[in-house]
């Protein structure tokens, strides 16, 4: 059986990062696609009830999203907060070129909305980070089990036997 240190369980680790870093990176592609080919949609300068609802609409939507991912890499609940960081620090880093030169990277919008825009950024890279410390489980599995009160470890903290392996005793 292997530690969380072994060999194996770092390149697992490494194999993980670099998938949830090119998943945020080809997500930022297709999201900046979609901007580019409906932005003016999504965010006309003269709807404000339309922009609302996309702000409103983009919590759940990135959350669900998050958890997808999650899912599909097979991130543990513990290593939700670091998978939502490698997720979003790429796009992060992209969008600050995108909305530095907005008017030339999304010639479709009105110049006037892009502030909106970087507030709608803000706020979705907000929602993925979110779900890296709220206790939800996976979107479609099943609940994470719960530890009873009785099975708490010598420390009483309910840490003993996380780091066993199978077959220690």
């Amino acid at each position: 059986m292997s530690s969380p240190l072994s060999r194996e369980a770092i390149v697992d680790s490494r194999t993980q990062a670099a998938a949830l870093v090119g998943t945020g990176v080809g997500l930022w592609v297709l999201a900046t696609i979609a901007f580019r080919l409906v932005g003016q949609v999504l965010l006309p300068p003269d709807d404000s009830g339309r922009v609302a609802i996309v702000f409103v609409a983009t919590v759940p939507v990135m959350a669900m999203l998050a958890f997808a991912v999650y899912s599909l890499l097979d991130v543990p609940p513990e290593r939700r907060l670091t998978a939502a960081t490698l997720l979003v620090l790429p796009g992060m880093v992209l969008d600050a070129v995108a909305v530095t030169t907005f008017e030339s990277f999304f010639a479709n919008m009105a110049p006037s909305v892009g502030s909106t825009f970087g507030g709608l950024l803000l706020l979705a890279y907000a929602a993925v980070l979110l779900t890296g410390v709220v206790p939800l489980t996976y979107v479609g599995g099943a609940e994470e089990p719960t530890e009873q009160p009785g099975e708490q470890g010598t420390d009483g903290a309910g840490e003993h036997g996380r780091n066993e392996t199978v077959g220690e005793g």
